[in-house]
């Protein structure tokens, strides 16, 4: 019984927490909204990370491995999608923040979304590097979305 009371209260959060602005902690903190996908993608496992960011630091991020992490088998590159939305949560409130994705694929680098203390962008099967090209050390709350192309 207890596990059925268990269950029932769990799928009442999941039921809910889509009807709730998931934008600021109760505290008053900022947080990454969840991202969106687009018509064609289905997700598969979404998850968060904080990244502490020193200034001018740059963090390397391996998508297929945030998968691999969620205890996902990642599709195959070429229907590999990973969605994601970034928010300064320290300090507060944001001064100057500008923190910057590049991806990198085969030797090349492309632009992924950036500068700014928040936003938005999807990348493929590539490598993702966050930067903080502001003068402060940030906490960037990352919020994202493994998803395939393939319905």
């Amino acid at each position: 019984m207890r596990r059925l009371t268990w269950l029932a209260a769990a799928l009442l959060v999941l039921a809910f927490s889509g009807c709730v602005d998931n934008s600021m902690r109760a505290d008053g903190t900022p947080r990454a909204p969840t991202p969106d996908l687009d018509a064609g993608l289905r997700g598969l496992a979404s998850g968060t990370l904080d990244l502490p960011l020193a200034a001018g630091e740059t963090r390397d991020l391996d998508p297929v491995n945030m998968a691999l992490n969620l205890g996902l088998t990642p599709p195959a590159c070429a229907d590999f999608v990973l969605a994601f939305t970034w928010q300064v949560r320290f300090p507060q409130p944001v001064t100057d923040a500008r923190i910057h994705f590049v991806g990198e694929r085969m030797g090349g680098t492309f632009e992924v979304g950036g500068p700014g203390p928040a936003g938005e962008a999807t990348v493929g099967c590539a490598l993702l590097r966050a930067i903080n090209e502001g003068p402060v050390a940030v906490v960037v709350q990352m919020r994202f979305t493994v998803a395939t192309s393939r319905r």
